[in-house]
């Protein structure tokens, strides 16, 4: 670990075991339907979707004052009864086996991204979507360079394992009343794979040939599928779903190079008509990725349509149930939309269930981007249930948080996160704090489970002092803050445009990114 003060007195206690203790608890009971580790067997309907709305857990938008806390009518279901904003988070919730412990006058928190990958959000306020949206999939999508990791003066730098490396620290500011505000901003660094070497993977391509999907829909569909191909290496394996009154499989476990022929001819024969049978679909899509499930190999099923289909709840958190296999990777689910009109909450649902990414191809552009550069993180895996866990002094208020989801109760956890290959988990919480906070100490936990591996990973953290995490941030900070401010004005109003457009023209513009934010915001 990287230690840049020296006044920092820490005490690491990493560690690595394969018990529950590294997964958060299901929030949700599985009745039925399990893999066997090659053939899954009858699937059986699970409960409802809807099991997080529980004391302390913070799920929806930012209103235009700020972070709406657990408590504040925000938390999923409207129930959650933690901490409201500028109080102390509730009591006497208990400590279970396995989360931080937590010191008198503190309390434990748990931040949640919901995935790295997911950038659907982003790509509808190109277009003049401000409803309904994701803030962390704006920092998704205008991704940093790789090299400003390096760049950072980062108070917490450690390579977790031989794929990941962690970056932490503290940026002190003051607030518009003169008070204290410290910014977390905490980055997981996922290395990508080598094309050359990776393991084999099974993509199941499930795709909506109804009628709602004529015209640029089905063009933009073709042209994904094409250009997934020129990813594929000798040994991989492809199967075509299509699916419209009812589901047909055109192409079953095909070998890549040697039926490229079959593989392609039937892309082109993908036509558009009927109804929409989604759940069709996708039950003969995760049936065929069961079949050919296996150690060593990636399983995803990769689903493309406008969400104008029959999928309820009980049948997407079926799905969420076969993202794990025991210890082992089971099958992971993708959403593609496709079209400006497009069931953009059907979607990200099914995505966020099959533990994968929600995109959106509303124009040759974004096929282009996300079937090219961006397809390894579509599909690749680097860890999987990435858990983060803070102890804090009472003192540390939050305010904001550029991510999706918050827990200030142990016993009930927000789900766990998935990051992909090559790509990087960010996160960037705002805090009201006291100095008495600063010099009282503060506990973080970083768990996960490596690509392809049961095998948990924990690496726990305690500083004496939390002052001892603060640095002056650097350039990804100050990137970071201008993306996520950007985001936090088309999600909420908060700020307002001319603030956020007057921070990034002072700017470089030489960041592609930043620029095409502030062309978005002229």
């Amino acid at each position: 670990m990287k230690l840049m003060n020296a006044r920092r007195r820490s005490t690491s206690a990493p560690h690595h075991n394969s018990t529950a203790e590294c997964e958060s608890p299901t929030l949700t009971s599985r009745i039925g339907r399990v893999l066997d580790g090659v053939h899954m067997r009858q699937l059986l309907l699970v409960s409802s979707l809807c099991c997080i709305a529980a004391c302390g857990v913070s799920r929806g938008p930012l209103d235009r004052e700020g972070f709406s806390p657990p408590g504040s009518g925000a938390s999923a279901g409207g129930s959650g009864s933690g901490n409201s904003a500028g109080a102390r988070p509730d009591e006497a919730q208990g400590q279970p086996t396995g989360s931080l412990p937590v010191y008198d006058g503190g309390y434990w928190l748990q931040l949640s991204a919901d995935d790295s990958t997911s950038m659907a959000s982003a790509q509808l306020a190109r277009l003049g979507t401000t409803t309904g949206l994701h803030r962390h999939e704006f920092l998704n999508y205008y991704d940093p360079a790789a090299s400003l990791f390096d760049d950072e003066p980062w108070a917490v730098e450690e390579q977790l394992d031989p794929a990941i490396k962690l970056g932490a620290s503290l940026v002190l500011s003051t607030d518009a009343d003169g008070g204290t505000q410290a910014e977390l901003l905490l980055q997981l660094r996922a290395k990508p794979v080598d094309p050359e070497t990776r393991r084999a993977w099974h993509l199941v391509y499930c795709v909506d040939v109804s009628g709602s999907m004529a015209g640029d829909k089905i063009v933009f569909t073709r042209d994904a599928l094409n250009r997934s191909l020129a990813h594929l290496r000798s040994g991989d394996r492809v199967s075509i779903v299509a699916f419209s009154n009812e589901a047909e499989t055109r192409v079953s476990y095909a070998q890549w190079p040697q039926d490229e022929g079959a593989i392609r001819t039937a892309i082109t024969g993908l036509e558009p008509t009927g109804g929409t049978n989604m759940i069709a679909g996708l039950n003969a899509a995760y049936d065929l990725a069961g079949q050919h499930l296996s150690a060593g190999t990636l399983s995803r099923v990769l689903l493309f349509g406008d969400g104008q289909a029959n999928v309820g709840d009980t049948d997407v958190q079926r799905f969420a149930s076969l993202t794990r296999n025991g210890n082992d990777e089971g099958i992971y689910l993708s959403s593609i939309g496709v079209g400006s009109d497009f069931d953009w909450n059907r979607m990200d649902t099914l995505a966020d269930s099959g533990k994968g990414a929600s995109i959106f191809l509303p124009d040759a552009r974004e096929v282009t981007r996300m079937f090219g550069s961006d397809f390894y993180k579509l599909v690749e895996v680097s860890a999987d249930a990435v858990e983060v866990e803070l102890v804090l002094n009472d003192g540390f208020v939050l305010a904001d948080f550029s991510g999706e989801e918050t827990s200030t109760n142990p016993n009930q956890r927000v789900p766990s996160t998935i990051l992909s290959s090559g790509d990087d988990l960010t996160m960037l919480a705002r805090f009201h704090v006291t100095q008495q906070a600063l010099d009282s100490p503060l506990s973080m936990r970083v768990s996960f489970k490596p690509l392809g591996s049961g095998q948990g990973v924990v690496t726990d953290r305690h500083f004496e002092f939390a002052r001892d995490l603060v640095v002056t941030g650097g350039p990804l900070h100050a990137r970071t803050r201008l993306v996520d401010d950007y985001a936090r004005w088309v999600t909420t109003g908060a700020l307002g445009k001319d603030v956020v457009k007057s921070a990034l023209s002072a700017h470089p513009v030489s960041d592609p990114g930043l620029a095409e934010i502030l062309q978005l915001l002229q």
